[in-house]
């Protein structure tokens, strides 16, 4: 997924749930006067949406954690690893000069 998006999403689902129990409130009056169950149900399947959305989030999260760098990352961190080898050759040659 692209990370854009998928921050995006993230931000925007942690934004909903930010005040849980006004969302879930929310939820179980949309789905109170839509599909006309009582009151009890409709905030029940308000907890399960929020549950299912935080858990969205927590998927969206590790995928985002467990996606490889994109390739300019990549190339930066290459390119540095190189100039630390080159730092570290020159100090071990000048640390075999002082022992001579």
């Amino acid at each position: 997924m692209n990370t854009l998006l998928n921050i995006l999403l993230r931000t925007s689902l942690s934004a909903a749930l930010s005040d849980r129990e006004a969302f879930v409130d929310r939820a179980a009056q949309i789905i109170e006067q839509k599909v006309g169950s009582d009151t009890d149900a409709a905030h029940a399947m308000g907890e399960r949406i929020a549950e299912m959305m935080e858990s969205v989030d927590q998927t969206l999260l590790i995928r985002q954690l467990l996606a490889p760098p994109p390739p300019a990352a990549t190339e930066e961190l290459e390119k540095k690893i190189d100039e630390l080898t080159q730092a570290i050759n020159r100090l071990n040659d000048n640390l075999e000069k002082i022992k001579l």
